[in-house]
């Protein structure tokens, strides 16, 4: 009856561990894997057969141990990394790894738990947001210095359509003359 009710018990734990969207993993005092969840099996490519009971860093050799740092250290932590588990499809992947001690029932250290968030998607949608900033701001200038450019390019057109139609002498010519120099002096100055 009793082992019957802690099979229960862990087949509860198990499937509210799996029920997470972000990875956990736990390590006992030894550094050994302890629990891994489905979600944690995605984000690194490795299944659960392959890494419980086994050390952490011989598992995960390539990559930051804020695990085992947690529980040496006594401290939780919280970081970001990029590709903390490697790139997953040629993909930079964006992990924040939160680590916490786990304590027993008398309060004394038993291991230690990450939980392994996945902001990839989320830093891909702000990238791409940035770049649609930019692009605006981009056209915003754009149409700006189109402006800037249309109005001594209309004068300069009128000078000279006037210019061309003759009829002006002296002074008056050559101040259209200085009118369209001073336009196109105003468009270099816009470029």
């Amino acid at each position: 009856r009793l082992e019957s009710q802690v099979e229960h018990l862990n087949d509860s734990l198990r499937a509210i561990v799996d029920s997470v969207n972000h990875g956990v993993i736990a390590v006992d005092l030894r550094g050994c894997i302890t629990v891994f969840s489905r979600a944690a099996a995605e984000l690194t490519e490795r299944t659960e057969e392959e890494v419980i009971g086994r050390e952490y860093a011989e598992v995960f050799p390539d990559h930051p141990t804020i695990l085992l740092e947690t529980l040496r250290g006594a401290q939780a932590n919280v970081q970001e990394f990029d590709d903390y588990f490697g790139a997953h499809g040629g993909r930079t992947r964006h992990m924040e790894v939160t680590t916490a001690l786990v304590l027993n029932a008398q309060g004394e250290v038993s291991g230690a738990v990450a939980v392994l968030r996945d902001l990839t998607e989320r830093r891909e949608m702000e990238a791409q947001i940035d770049r649609q900033k930019m692009l605006s701001a981009l056209g915003e200038v754009s149409v700006t210095i189109a402006h800037e450019i249309r109005n001594p390019l209309g004068a300069i057109q009128l000078y000279m359509e006037t210019l061309q139609a003759g009829g002006l002498d002296g002074p008056e010519r050559d101040q259209m003359f200085d009118h369209v120099f001073n336009g196109i002096k105003l468009m270099n100055s816009t470029i």
